[in-house]
């Protein structure tokens, strides 16, 4: 009798414990930059738990990749709600190279980093 009560709490506090999780995913980087211009970038907000994040959740970090590439390093972020969310970026300085990584970073408990190259 122990034991299946014991199995009963088990799968209870399993079930409940999943259901405070809310994956968030990134997208892909949808835009067409233009050299000399400042470069314009939506990401789709994948999964749950979008609908309470807020551009102050978001930021570019260096790549861990290539380090050799030029990355962006400042543009201002706004979160368009909606179904699908969408994160909006725009370069803080036009741009002047040709090929460039973006590595956008999610903070607010979600801890997710996607990297681009364009």
């Amino acid at each position: 009798m122990k034991n299946s009560t014991f199995r009963v709490s088990l799968a209870a506090a399993l079930l409940a414990l999943t259901g405070e999780a809310a994956a968030l995913g990134l997208g892909g980087l949808r835009g067409a930059p233009v050299l000399g211009e400042r470069a314009r970038f939506e990401v789709e907000l994948l999964g749950s738990g979008t609908a309470y994040l807020d551009a102050t959740c978001f930021r570019l970090r260096q790549p861990a990749g290539d380090t050799a590439l030029p990355w962006l390093k400042q543009a201002p972020f706004a979160v368009r709600h909606g179904n699908p969310a969408i994160l909006e970026l725009r370069s803080a300085t036009t741009l002047s190279d040709p090929a460039f990584a973006v590595a956008v970073y999610v903070g607010c408990g979600h801890d997710v980093v996607r990297e681009y190259v364009v």
